[in-house]
């Protein structure tokens, strides 16, 4: 697995990269939302922190880009977020035993 990610092109890297954080971001967030519409206020809480990490990485990792390449990573990023929403939103009934509609 080393031998691939060291072979792979930069923007697919980053792409990666971006893709996972953002499934782990947009499933905290829906997480979030639900909790606070559920009034869970620690569940609230860590995942409020945990958004705001994962938003700072990103920021930062998009800051360090260049403009040429930024493709590839934004699909990733955008992927991400989709994925991240549907698993966020399976987690949280999860969490709070909600049965289908």
């Amino acid at each position: 697995m080393t031998y691939m990610w060291l072979h792979m092109p930069v923007e697919l890297q980053v792409a990666l990269i971006l893709f996972l954080v953002q499934v782990a971001n947009y499933a905290i967030l829906v997480i979030n939302y639900r909790a606070t519409a559920n009034g869970h206020m620690r569940t609230m809480v860590l995942t409020d922190g945990l958004c705001a990490t994962f938003t700072f990485v990103v920021i930062r990792r998009i800051a360090k880009m260049a403009e040429t390449d930024a493709i590839i990573p934004w699909l990733g990023y955008m992927l991400g977020g989709m994925v991240g929403s549907v698993i966020g939103m399976s987690i949280s009934k999860l969490l709070h035993k909600q049965e289908k509609p």
